[in-house]
């Protein structure tokens, strides 16, 4: 393997670590902030509530 193709790996393995940090950071940031609207709507439709009159009830 010459340098040029490890170079060509050493890129690619980058690219995909990178992308994959991206997202799981995005998802943690949208979990932070969004966590106490959009993850407790089901728990609160589930415990027989309403959106208009929502009781979150929190984990």
């Amino acid at each position: 393997m010459n340098s040029f193709e490890k170079s060509f790996v050493w890129h690619i393995l980058n690219g995909t670590f990178l992308a994959f940090y991206s997202l799981m950071y995005y998802f943690i940031l949208f979990s932070i902030f969004c966590e106490n609207t959009v993850f407790q709507i089901p728990l609160a439709l589930k415990e027989g509530n309403t959106l208009e009159n929502p009781t979150l009830r929190y984990i």
